[in-house]
């Protein structure tokens, strides 16, 4: 791993227990060069010199975008978890997550942080770089109050590396869109559920970000799951392959021209999906 994204031995963490429990890792509070910094200390086997190599390249395209909306990157560090298991290491905001901090602020404008979120994943697409993972727990709010997408996939690669199925090992994109849990179905694409065929076209491209970020924002603006009235993981999974949607009905809080963008956003042709910089264009006319 070269130096400079390499943190082993420059971070201590702050406390005796995380502060936080995911899928995938476990949270902790750190320093890193006088900076309170977050420790995600992953949940995998530990990594090979190939899988390395392809951290090396997601941590080179994270640290190389340069955005207001995107939480910086800092490295990893090998000092807290099995050996050869790393640790990711990103800047500790306080107000945690865009979910957290609109239930605790819920007359804060959420139009304005959804509408720094496209701006971010618009910029992400310039850059030719697919998030594949959008969600409301992957936005934080930082310092200034302002929306942070964050989590671009190296934790997955990593997770998913520490298989041995030639499913989890087919290509990094895969690698970091094909859920953990039931439940990330839930903002997924549906091409992605049916990865083969004339839809196998699609599954590498930015409509996959455009159909999670229209999920994102009913989560946002709800403070619930997308299709948070279907209680079956799978059933949701059902319903998208067979051409559902999320019902307006159940967002009546959402006006009818953002759910018109969001309707588009969720077209089953990806080709038919508005590009993220037309969504932020849209939301910035809205929010105006």
């Amino acid at each position: 791993m070269p130096s400079l994204f390499n943190l082993t031995g420059l971070v201590e963490k702050e406390k005796r227990y995380c502060f936080a429990h995911r899928v995938n890792a476990d949270i902790w509070e750190g320093k890193y060069r006088g900076m309170l910094v977050v420790v995600k200390e992953l949940r995998c086997l530990p990594v090979d010199s190939s899988v390395q190599q392809r951290l090396v390249r997601e941590i080179e395209a994270w640290t190389a975008v340069n955005h207001p909306n995107i939480t910086p990157f800092f490295g990893i560090c090998f000092d807290f978890n099995s050996p050869g298991v790393p640790s990711l290491i990103v800047p500790y905001y306080r107000h945690g997550n865009i979910l957290n901090y609109t239930k605790q602020n819920p007359n804060v404008n959420k139009l304005s942080l959804i509408t720094q979120v496209a701006d971010a994943l618009s910029h992400l697409h310039s850059q030719s770089i697919i998030h594949g993972n959008v969600s409301g727990a992957n936005v934080l709010v930082n310092d200034n109050l302002e929306a942070s997408l964050t989590d671009f996939g190296i934790s997955r690669i990593l997770q998913r590396a520490s298989r041995f199925t030639a499913f989890d090992m087919r290509v990094s994109f895969e690698e970091i869109t094909t859920p953990t849990t039931l439940r990330e179905w839930r903002w997924k694409a549906r091409e992605l559920m049916m990865p083969s065929g004339e839809h196998k076209r699609y599954i590498s491209g930015e409509a996959v970000d455009v159909w999670a970020f229209a999920m994102t924002v009913i989560e946002i603006f709800t403070g619930r799951i997308p299709f948070w009235y279907i209680r079956s993981d799978t059933k949701v999974i059902y319903t998208v392959m067979t051409g559902g949607r999320p019902e307006r009905s159940h967002y009546s809080q959402i006006n009818s021209n953002i759910w018109e963008t969001l309707e588009r956003c969720w077209d089953q042709d990806a080709d038919y999906r508005p590009s993220m910089e037309q969504v932020m264009q849209i939301f910035m006319s809205i929010s105006s």
